[in-house]
């Protein structure tokens, strides 16, 4: 979600799932994959938009809550 709201076309991280299959099989991948729809559906949720391609207008602010970019329009 944060790197999509920074302005990126797509994202991706090889290394949990990779880590998730070797040490505990499909079944701990399938559940890697699952976990990481729900962090980014909630992510979404928090930031009020309903579409992935949206999360490009919301306002970002740093760990001291100061504004890095204002809310799209």
């Amino acid at each position: 979600a944060k790197a999509l709201s920074l302005g990126a076309d797509l994202a991706g991280a090889a290394r949990p799932f990779l880590v998730a299959l070797e040490t505990g099989g499909e079944e701990a991948l399938d559940r890697c994959f699952t976990e990481w729809e729900q962090q980014l559906r909630a992510s979404m949720f928090i930031a009020g938009v309903d579409r992935v391609q949206k999360l490009r207008s919301v306002a970002l602010r740093d760990r001291q809550g100061r504004v890095l970019r204002e809310r799209a329009r």
